[in-house]
């Protein structure tokens, strides 16, 4: 019996492998792809609103600058032109740029107004006060300002802004204006 016994010791019971315990996983989150966003850099002083500038600045062209307690009040100049010509002599420069530093202060859409003085025939005189009209409007393009912002009048001598028969007066009255 002993022998039995050992036999039976030896081999024993039958194995059972032991079972495998899960343990419980925790559920994969799936995270939505983001694209990243793109940010754009802009130079120190950059604004596209007061909001963005410091108190006591204010956004001029999209830069913070000092505000004024009083507006600034910029009054377009008249471009006067020479005799039968629609050129912007180089005398003139300095009110056409001028012109343009007041169109920058705001974005209002304008009328450039052409006019003669009271020599020559009213069809020549509007097709000139035309030309000095599109005259002024091409320099103040090119200087930046927007075409949608400018329309552009010829009054030929229907609006002058002097009366009198002589050469001061008429100088006057060949203009190209702002209004």
């Amino acid at each position: 019996m002993r022998g039995l016994a050992i036999v039976f010791f030896l081999v024993g019971c039958a194995h059972k492998p032991a079972a495998e315990i899960e343990t419980p996983r925790a559920p994969i989150m799936s995270m939505p792809v983001v694209a990243p966003v793109p940010v754009e850099v802009h130079p120190a002083g950059w604004c596209e609103a007061d909001r963005d500038c410091s108190q006591g600045m204010t956004c001029v062209r999209h830069q913070c600058v000092v505000a004024t307690s009083t507006p600034i009040v910029c009054e377009p100049q008249p471009v006067h032109f020479n005799y039968d010509s629609s050129v912007i002599a180089d005398s003139e420069r300095g009110i056409v740029e001028h012109d343009v530093e007041c169109l920058r202060t705001s974005n209002v859409k304008v009328t450039v107004a052409g006019s003669c003085d009271s020599r020559g025939t009213e069809e020549y005189n509007m097709a000139l006060g035309d030309q000095r009209a599109r005259s002024l409007a091409r320099q103040l393009v090119m200087r930046g300002i927007s075409s949608k912002r400018i329309h552009t009048i010829s009054y030929g001598e229907g609006q002058p802004v002097c009366s009198e028969e002589n050469e001061a007066c008429w100088s006057k009255n060949r203009r190209a204006e702002l209004k």
